[in-house]
């Protein structure tokens, strides 16, 4: 498997779709619970990362990602992994969850496929 720059291999390598740095505002919340104010670091047709300083609790979480001042894209996801970095350390390094997509309106694939060409 060939790779460049916006490719980047999961630990088993089964990453299928390249991941796009895009700093996107974005909420999120576990089940029923109140929303959570944060940002992405990167997206993909499969998943995405969000910049947190909470690590969510549950399996499943519902995402509004703000793609322009027009127009905001609400996905469901599950989240795979997680990383926890001191208050110190903030600045240096980002810490957040990775989250897998389960469900996206069609303009979420499309709008991401678009980053691809």
């Amino acid at each position: 498997m060939t790779s460049d720059k916006n490719t980047k291999k999961s630990a088993g390598g089964k990453r299928e779709y390249k991941r796009h740095p895009k700093r996107f505002r974005t909420r999120y919340r576990e089940a029923e619970g109140g929303w959570h104010t944060a940002f992405t670091k990167d997206v993909s047709v499969s998943g995405l990362f969000i910049i947190s300083t909470r690590l969510p609790q549950t399996r499943q979480v519902e995402i509004e990602i703000e793609v322009s001042k027009q127009r905001t894209v609400t996905l469901s996801g599950v989240p795979r992994h997680g990383s926890r970095v001191p208050p110190r350390m903030a600045r240096l390094i980002k810490g957040g969850f990775g989250v897998k997509i389960v469900q996206a309106p069609p303009d979420w694939y499309e709008y991401c496929l678009e980053l691809d060409r």
